[in-house]
């Protein structure tokens, strides 16, 4: 089967992978045959993380993570000397992958580079799609807003140098391409006929168990249960974020 993917105008993981190896294709035989592909597709502050964490706790899953933006991939290169890109693929998949199984995050620009790649199709037998979106789409866009600017993406990230400044707009237009991204996302399962596992943050938050039970049953991994002592993301909503949430409501 060929799959339809997006196609983006402007993708800067790709454009600057390509500069790095010339070809981004991925030959099939270069992936492991019957492995497991589960692909956790997100936009920016959607929660991704901390279900990632989540899925890995009991120890059969590997930390997903985004191992194909252009920084992580270059960085490889400079580390281990890849060759192509079909390598940094292969290489992540034997050194990341538990239980035959490979979890990676995707947003739009990465489904696309992979698509491009090849990868999509020569896994589409044994991938699976994990959808999750955020009910509150304005909580979303403020922490987004937030982290863009003061780069604390992760609880542990270094103090900013300055504090983050409201921009109504700014929040405005992030709120328009997380809905852009989410229907590129609905775009892709229904012209391949693919139906994801799909997951809402909150729901998952109000019940973590149910929600790794859902994903477990899918992926082949049907006690997959939470491990409370074994997680490492921690949330980071703060007094701010409820500020700028009071702030936009109010019209300002």
């Amino acid at each position: 089967m060929t799959l339809s993917f997006p196609l983006i105008a402007e993708n800067p993981h790709r454009r600057a992978i390509e500069r790095q190896f010339g070809s981004i294709a991925v030959p099939p035989a270069t992936l492991p045959p019957g492995a497991r592909f589960i692909f956790l597709c997100f936009t920016n502050r959607c929660g991704s993380n901390h279900l990632a964490d989540a899925m890995q706790s009991d120890g059969r899953l590997n930390m997903a993570g985004e191992f194909f933006n252009a920084d992580a991939v270059l960085a490889d290169v400079k580390l281990h000397g890849h060759a192509t890109f079909a390598d940094h693929v292969r290489l992540q998949f034997l050194w990341r992958q538990r239980s035959d199984r490979f979890a990676v995050k995707i947003a739009i620009p990465h489904l696309a580079l992979l698509g491009q790649a090849g990868v999509l199709d020569a896994v589409h037998a044994r991938a699976h799609y994990i959808l999750l979106t955020r009910e509150d789409r304005l909580a979303q866009a403020i922490s987004l807003s937030i982290a863009e600017q003061s780069g604390q993406w992760t609880a542990d990230s270094p103090p900013p140098s300055r504090a983050p400044e409201y921009i109504r707009a700014r929040i405005e237009r992030l709120i328009a391409e997380t809905a852009s991204a989410n229907q590129l996302f609905e775009q892709f399962f229904a012209r391949n006929a693919i139906a994801p596992i799909r997951l809402s943050y909150e729901a998952f938050l109000a019940d973590r168990r149910r929600g790794l039970a859902q994903i477990g049953a899918a992926i082949g991994l049907p006690d997959l249960h939470l491990v409370p002592g074994a997680l490492t993301v921690e949330r980071q909503a703060t007094a701010l974020n409820a500020a700028w949430r009071a702030r936009y409501l109010s019209g300002a």
